[in-house]
């Protein structure tokens, strides 16, 4: 039988009833009365102690720890199964400035956006030619410090000598920045090494040691990729700002994880790959309601987002669809749902959307069409 908690106003006059019972005479009930202010304290206090308890036994299952002051606990169960949190990185890059032929710009120069977020420089840089090329990263970090080439940062402290701004150079700027994992992204990860356990090299085993990667949040396998005694991983970082697909670094870097003699199984070769978008063009009647139309866009987005596998992985044993492919009825209902009480009706596509192996679904171009 289930564990009922008492009320507060209960405890109280449980309390009560106990001095009541223990010392004979008493009428807690009679004001002005001391002992009823005892009650009162004693009955809160014991409902304090069921907080506490009601605390304890919700934070003994990692499923329950999600919410803000759990990442103490639910680090504690995941690094039991050696699942540990992803930190923040700081975002870095290159930016050049101004300055006199044969000087060193300094280690140790803030840097500062325009909206604030601050940048330092990590080396000593000659200057030639007439400018410096300094590496640069983030104060803090987080995807906040992502930041596109071109920009111009303010030096907090300008230099003798040199310009005062520095230009975020290179074709991805500074990058590389990532957030915290959060307790629902952990728990997801730790809920998946409980129902797929460990096997020395399984194809599920592929899957977990890339999502062990920073930045990675969905990851594929393909046993026989390249043929017999082969593997292929792809993965998507969602989180990275611009696209979710990965750059060559971040494919190297997974690829180096995976190749560990720690980890990777002694016999056969992996292949990471990042997978190329297969864009799924739609064709909608609708009128021009500009609300409803951009809740069929969202709703979409959401969907793909949702469904979303790489053409040819393979699947988890508890996978319902096979890898890249969005079903057609999905796309209706969708639409649909979206659509409210508004008419609306999907010409294209008219079947299933099949990507092609290594191949990612994406939401294409929706060509809006007026009703007759």
């Amino acid at each position: 039988m289930p564990f009922e908690r008492e009320t507060l106003p209960a405890l109280v006059d449980q309390s009560r009833n106990d001095i009541e019972s223990r010392l004979s005479g008493a009428d807690t009930r009679v004001r002005p009365n001391n002992l009823d202010i005892n009650a009162a304290v004693w009955g809160g206090g014991l409902d304090g102690v069921y907080d506490a308890i009601a605390e304890i036994a919700r934070r003994m299952f990692p499923q329950n720890c999600t919410k803000p002051g759990d990442d103490p606990y639910l680090e504690a169960h995941a690094a039991r199964q050696n699942v540990p949190r992803k930190l923040a990185e700081a975002a870095s890059g290159f930016g050049t400035i101004a300055g006199p032929n044969g000087v060193a710009f300094p280690m140790g120069k803030l840097l500062q956006r325009q909206d604030g977020a601050q940048f330092v420089t990590s080396a000593d840089v000659a200057v030639g030619g007439g400018f410096a090329t300094v590496p640069i990263v983030a104060t803090v970090a987080g995807i906040a410090g992502n930041t596109s080439a071109g920009t111009v940062l303010r030096v907090v402290t300008p230099e003798d000598g040199f310009a005062s701004t520095v230009t975020v150079t290179g074709d991805d700027g500074l990058d590389g920045g990532l957030d915290k994992e959060t307790l629902a992204e952990l728990l997801a990860r730790l809920e998946q090494v409980w129902q797929e356990q460990p096997q020395g090299g399984a194809t599920w085993d592929y899957v977990e040691w890339a999502l062990d990667v920073p930045g990675v949040t969905r990851a594929w396998v393909f046993p026989k990729w390249m043929g017999v005694g082969t593997v292929g991983v792809s993965f998507v970082m969602d989180d990275q700002a611009g696209s979710i697909l990965p750059d060559d670094d971040s494919v190297a870097l997974v690829q180096a994880y995976l190749d560990d003699p720690h980890r990777a199984p002694p016999i056969g070769d992996t292949f990471v790959f990042a997978p190329t978008f297969a864009n799924c063009a739609f064709t909608i009647q609708c009128p021009n309601i500009p609300a409803v139309r951009a809740s069929i866009q969202a709703a979409l987005d959401a969907l793909f987002l949702q469904d979303q596998s790489v053409g040819g992985a393979y699947l988890l044993p508890d996978g319902t669809e096979p890898a890249g492919v969005i079903k057609l009825a999905r796309m209706w209902s969708t639409i649909e749902a979206a659509a409210g009480d508004t008419d609306v009706l999907l010409t294209s596509p008219t079947t299933d959307f099949i990507a092609a192996s290594g191949q990612l679904p994406s939401r294409g171009t929706i060509t809006w069409v007026l009703p007759p």
